[in-house]
């Protein structure tokens, strides 16, 4: 191993790292999931003497984000990977403790075997979307729940409260949803990828999507069950999704067929 390897195992408040150096050498350490701990974590890896590291951590959620662009900015190289991935790999080495700690330094060995592709931070207008897209999502998720309260509130003046907030909540999402629509009309490269996605059939692509209602269908022919088909749906799915951004050509099925 030439270059140090960084494992992250990341948590809402606290990041545990283990640190791989050249000649079997490792450091651990857990700071803060802040950015005075991120400035904390660049000036240890400046006393390890680690030089440019290669930063691994599992995509799990947003709160690696800021560290993996903090990372990033100072020249390290930074993979993000599926969490299933570096559960395999935990298998394969038979690691049956689970502690932060420990985690930190399977995911440093996964990256130090496998050497992950990099990650590269998305362009600004591409997290004002994400971030415009997670605040509808969770919207919706409130207004669900607050519905759902109302079928099941008997007191009238529990009712008006409840209604008070579904319709703010409505007048809330339809605005976020007219500013992901005026984002998307100034920013052309998303317009064109937004129209190319809207080529597949995805939401209800189980049912309409002739490759995936397919696929599935021979999965059920095997005898898998309902979650492992689904799961295996959303990774075909999400390979076609790849593969209408990077032809830059609407979805075909004729031609997805021929190349499964």
């Amino acid at each position: 191993m030439t270059q140090a390897v960084l494992g992250i195992d990341v948590g809402k408040s606290k990041l545990h790292v283990c640190l791989l150096l050249p000649l079997g050498k490792s450091r651990a350490k857990s700071i803060d999931n802040t950015s005075c701990g991120h400035t904390e974590l660049l000036d240890w890896l400046q006393q390890q003497q680690a030089g440019t590291v290669h930063a691994c951590m599992e995509s799990t959620g947003i709160y690696g984000n800021e560290v993996a662009e903090v990372l990033y900015a100072h020249g390290h190289t930074v993979s993000i990977v599926n969490p299933a991935r570096v559960k395999g790999f935990a298998t394969s080495e038979m690691v049956r403790t689970k502690t932060d700690k420990v985690d930190a330094g399977v995911i440093a060995r996964f990256c130090a075997a496998l050497k992950p592709a990099p990650w590269q931070p998305p362009a600004p207008q591409m997290k004002q979307l994400q971030a415009l897209v997670r605040r509808l999502e969770a919207l919706q998720q409130m207004h669900r729940q607050e519905s759902n309260r109302l079928e099941a509130a008997s007191a009238e003046a529990v009712r008006a409260s409840i209604q008070t907030l579904v319709t703010h909540l409505e007048t809330d999402m339809e605005t976020i949803r007219q500013a992901i629509r005026d984002h998307m009309d100034q920013h052309p490269d998303l317009k064109q990828q937004q129209d190319l996605l809207m080529s597949i059939p995805a939401l209800v692509a189980k049912r309409h999507n002739p490759l995936i209602k397919a696929f599935c269908a021979r999965l059920e022919g095997r005898g898998k069950r309902k979650m492992q088909i689904v799961a295996a749906a959303m990774r075909k799915l999400v390979h076609l999704v790849y593969g209408v951004l990077k032809s830059g050509k609407p979805f075909d099925p004729e031609y997805a067929k021929a190349g499964t």
